[in-house]
């Protein structure tokens, strides 16, 4: 990424799914936003000595967001003098309905069961499939081995394919 137009064509790929990262751990956009220009700052002045700059960004991201959201637990249950509730969280892009409406009920669908999904298998799924890392990659963001992240990911998707597709929960 050394290049000017490199950068932007790796921002162009990855942006939306360090924010999408960002937001499965219940960042508002404004937040995510926020955490990402921050992470991008702090990669910026030390890009010469990182190895690997996916792996950097992403965890970067991704911790922020779980610090952010502990943070603002710990605010809510002050503020509230009991523990927070988390608030329904947004993991997917705004839906593109068509005429009949059925994407728009297919993505919300798809919306509310990845939110049952557990949150190790939930942002191993985003990596893996909206930012296209490899399991490798996605061990390292994690901290964990190349096959738990693989792991985690072959969960999330029979979770999602026994929640969506009632023939495979009967079947």
């Amino acid at each position: 990424m050394a290049a000017e137009d490199d950068w932007k064509d790796w921002l162009d790929r990855y942006g939306g799914s360090l924010l999408m990262l960002a937001r499965q751990w219940g960042a508002s956009a404004a937040d995510a936003e926020d955490i990402l220009q921050e992470v991008l700052f702090r990669f910026w002045v030390r890009r010469k000595s990182v190895a690997d700059p996916a792996a950097y960004l992403f965890s970067a991201v991704r911790n922020g967001a779980i610090d952010l959201s502990r943070r603002n637990a710990a605010r809510r249950k002050r503020e509230m003098g009991y523990g927070a509730n988390s608030s329904a969280m947004e993991y997917l892009p705004a839906p593109c309905a068509d005429a009949s409406g059925e994407s728009l009920v297919r993505q919300e669908m798809l919306k509310a069961t990845l939110s049952e999904l557990p949150a190790e298998q939930r942002e191993v799924l985003i990596m893996k499939i909206w930012a296209g890392l490899t399991f490798e990659e996605i061990g390292k963001v994690t901290e964990v081995s190349t096959n738990t992240a693989a792991s985690r990911y072959r969960y999330a998707i029979s979770g999602l394919r026994r929640k969506l597709d009632p023939e495979v929960a009967h079947g």
